[in-house]
This record gives C-alpha cells, sequence and structure tokens, in this order.
C-alpha cells in the first residue's frame, strides 16, 4: 500500500511530513515499530533520498531511534545506506553510539564497535562532556567490546571532570545496581581506566568493589594449592573408601560401589581433580601473557576453579566418610564437622568481597567456570539474572 501511495507525486510528499508532538516523520514511527520492509520502502523511495537525514523535534534521526531500540536490521540499512547519518547528533549531542548504550542494545553496540567507519564515535562527547562510556557507567548493560576497544578514550573527562570509572563508583552505590557497575568498575580498572585527579581519592573509599590483587606471590601460593589439591584428589581415586574386591569375578571391583553416596564421592573426586588441574595448568601459563588485563582474567578463572576445587574435596571427603561409616554416630559427626567448612567458605567469602551476598559471588564464580572464555560478551548466567531487572521497553523515548 505504501509503495502505491509513494508513486503519487502529492501523497509522496507526506513522507517528509512532522507530526506536531515530536516532530516524527513516517519513517521514524516505521523504525521504532521494528519495521524494516516498510522502512526499507521510506528510505529507498526515488524522491525520498534525504529523509534518512530528517531530525525530530530533539534532533533525532531515524538511525537513533534504530540503535535505542535495538533493531538490529534497520541499523545495518543505515551503515550500509546512509552512513553520513552517523554524523548527526540531537540536542543533547548524543551520537549514534550514545543511543545504542542508553537503549540498552549490547548486541547494536557490539556492531558499531566493529565498524571501522564509525569509529569517530568511539570518543565523542555530548554536551555534558560525557562519551559513550561514560553513558556505558550509568546504563543498564555491560559491553566488554566498549571497554577494551583499543580506539576508546579510558581517560576522557566530562564537564564535571569525571571518568568513566568515576561514574561508575559513584553509581555503584545503588543497590540494585551493584553487581553490574562492580563489574564494569573490575573491567574498567584492567582495562587502564584511572580515576580523575580533579576528585578526592576519600570520596571513593568504601565504593565500588574490593579489586582482588593476584601478585606474583598470591599466584604462586595459588599454584601450590590447585597443585596439592590435584595430588591429593588423585591419589584418593585409586584408595577407594571400603578398598576393593580381592578375589573372585569381581576381583579389583570397589567394595562400595553399589552405594550412591561412593557414586557421588567419585563424581565430586574426578571433578575437584580436574578443577584443581586446570587451575594448574592457568597458572603454568599466565606467566607469558604480556597483557596485564588478559593476566588478570585467566588469575580469576584458575582462582575460581581452585575453590570449586576445594569445595567438591570436601564433599568427596563426606561422601567417602558416609559409605564407608553410614548412618553410625561416628559417621554422621565426621559429615557434620566436614560439611562446617562451607560456613567457613561462605563467611570468608562474605568478608573478602567487602560483604557482598554469597549468592552474587556464587553466580559470578559459576560464569567463569561455566564460560570460562567468553571475554568480550556478557557470560550467559549474569545476562538472563540481569532481565528480571530490565523493562520491557526504554523509556527515554
Amino acid at each position: 500500500m505504501v509503495q502505491a501511495l509513494l508513486k503519487n507525486e502529492h501523497v509522496s510528499r507526506a513522507v517528509k511530513h512532522a507530526d506536531g508532538k515530536k516532530g516524527w516523520i513516517p519513517l521514524h514511527y516505521a523504525v521504532k515499530d521494528g519495521n524494516s520492509h516498510l522502512t526499507e520502502v521510506l528510505l529507498h523511495g526515488d524522491r525520498n533520498t534525504d529523509t534518512a537525514y530528517m531530525q525530530d523535534n530533539e534532533g533525532r534521526t531515524a538511525f537513533h531511534i534504530a540503535a535505542y531500540f535495538g533493531h538490529e536490521e534497520i541499523v545495518d540499512m543505515f551503515v550500509e545506506h546512509y552512513q553520513g547519518c552517523s554524523d548527526i547528533v540531537d540536542k543533547k549531542g548524543w551520537n549514534v553510539l550514545h543511543y545504542a548504550v542508553n537503549g540498552g542494545s549490547s548486541h547494536i553496540v557490539a556492531k558499531i564497535m566493529r565498524e571501522l567507519s564509525l569509529s569517530h564515535l568511539y570518543n565523542e562527547k555530548d554536551i555534558d562532556g560525557n562519551t559513550p562510556l561514560h553513558h556505558l557507567a550509568s546504563s543498564r548493560i555491560r559491553s566488554r567490546q566498549l571497554v577494551y576497544h583499543d580506539r576508546v578514550d579510558r581517560l576522557a573527562l566530562n564537564k564535571n571532570h569525571q571518568t568513566a570509572l568515576d561514574v561508575a563508583y559513584a553509581i555503584a552505590e545503588d543497590a540494585d545496581r551493584v553487581l553490574t557497575k562492580k563489574r564494569l568498575i573490575r573491567q574498567l580498572e584492567i582495562s587502564g581506566g584511572m580515576g580523575s585527579q580533579h576528585l578526592d581519592e576519600r570520596d571513593r573509599q568504601g565504593k565500588g568493589t574490593k579489586k582482588l590483587e593476584f601478585t606474583k606471590e598470591a599466584k604462586e601460593s595459588h599454584l601450590i594449592v590447585a597443585t596439592l589439591i590435584a595430588t591429593v584428589t588423585f591419589a584418593a581415586a585409586f584408595t577407594l573408601p571400603g578398598g576393593t574386591v580381592q578375589d573372585g569375578d569381581h576381583k579389583g571391583s570397589p567394595i562400595l560401589g553399589h552405594k550412591p553416596s561412593f557414586k557421588v564421592f567419585i563424581i565430586s573426586n574426578t571433578i575437584s581433580l580436574v578443577m584443581a588441574a586446570s587451575a594448574a595448568f592457568i597458572h603454568l601459563f599466565s606467566p607469558l601473557n604480556k597483557a596485564k588485563w588478559l593476566d588478570y582474567y585467566f588469575c580469576e578463572v584458575a582462582f575460581s576453579f581452585t575453590l570449586v576445587a576445594i569445595a567438591t574435596m570436601i564433599v568427596a571427603f563426606g561422601t567417602g566418610i558416609f559409605a564407608v561409616l553410614g548412618s553410625s554416630p561416628i559417621g554422621i559427626a565426621a559429615i557434620v564437622v566436614g560439611l562446617s567448612f562451607f560456613f567457613v567458605f561462605r563467611q570468608v567469602l562474605q568478608m573478602s568481597f567487602g560483604g557482598e551476598s554469597f549468592l552474587t559471588f556464587v553466580i559470578n564464580m559459576v560464569n567463569a567456570i561455566a564460560f570460562p572464555f567468553i571475554r568480550f560478551s556478557p557470560r550467559p548466567f549474569g545476562f538472563f539474572i540481569l532481565q528480571f531487572k530490565r523493562s520491557d521497553e526504554p523509556k527515554i523515548i
């Protein structure tokens, strides 16, 4: 129907007619609804080649709207055919990347960061002096592409003399957003971000995150712990609880092999061995990494592996004792004492991470274990948890 209407010269003029409320032309509405086919028709009409550059009352083009609402196919159209629109900013000085960050469209941010022709957007400041990285610090999304990109200026100051790290520290005080902001603070610090010298360092005491410090001595001790765990669990695998059958058709088979507790012992002991061996292997290669953030990243993963190895080793101990002694008083007492380790585990982690919830740390640890080599996109577990806090539709537009 639209194609038929556009053939009429008088009707086609309505394509450039803006409404009185927002100053939107039909193209703005088509883009907001994500109607890529209608958008293509309106963009590629013979008489309407300049509609892509038309701005509404706030100075926003349809490209801004597409980036904000995360319509990837429409963004591709603008990048391919109307890249000049990327030079246009609205009345607040926001460019397309600003809108992608504020709209919560991490996949659009990633797409823009992959386009070298759009690299002029990376450090462009709005009227308050905020770059897209400043906006990321206050946004509800995470984007490793923006944080770690070589061309992004992580030391840029806004008009309040704040770097992106300063903004992230300030927003981390909000309890509802502490998980994402602490993670962003850590990423900014690893990638070379720094706080402004204009701000009093005492203002940031107690804010943000307690960043783990993997010194040379810490790495060496972690390697020793991982090696010891691997040694103990390796030996336990060949020294089975209850021993083995010494004669008959089942010679060499574990005597307690039919018990569920014995099977749990084997599984938990194997997990502990694999995690400890993996941690030792990572520590073996971490000194070869020249990039500071990459070395920190591998140490973080190895640390998580070691913690899991310790926890599963305790589980193996408890289930092994239960397989041998069963529900006898001595067996129950040994299991209770052994499992009390997890209370200590919980308390130490809470103190080490500044009182952060135990569940938050477990989520981060499981993320690092289940998805250890996802470096440039949010790990799935954290991503799905954050979805519960997102609204169905952005509210700015």
